[in-house]
């Protein structure tokens, strides 16, 4: 979807298409996902202070996830829990776990 689909050249979408827009873009309108890493790695991180809501968070975006298979995700190292981008837990993909404390400058190791 591109972000002006739907209104026409010049025209402001209204309030119902920018709530629309926003919940087909945080992957919400439909499960369009085929596994949890894959919607971590979309978002690049997943705020995972909460673990139990969380995974929810993640599953709700997957489709025919289960609260199984979130764990299985996070219990085999697809996803990582961690302090990337501050002192408050984070979902992100193994392969970018140290690019957010790069990018906080090691902020979060300081509070902890």
């Amino acid at each position: 979807m591109t972000p002006a689909e739907g209104v026409p050249d010049g025209a402001d979408p209204d309030g119902a298409e920018l709530a629309r827009r926003r919940l087909h873009n945080a992957g919400l309108t439909a499960a369009r996902f085929e596994a949890p890493e894959r919607v971590v790695r979309w978002f690049g991180a997943v705020q995972s202070q909460d673990y139990g809501p969380a995974k929810w968070s993640l599953g709700q975006r997957v489709e025919g996830a289960t609260d199984a298979a979130v764990d299985a995700a996070f219990d085999s190292g697809a996803i990582l829990r961690t302090h990337a981008l501050r002192p408050t837990w984070h979902f992100v993909d193994p392969a970018d776990a140290g690019s957010g404390s790069a990018v906080a400058d090691g902020a979060p190791a300081a509070g902890i």
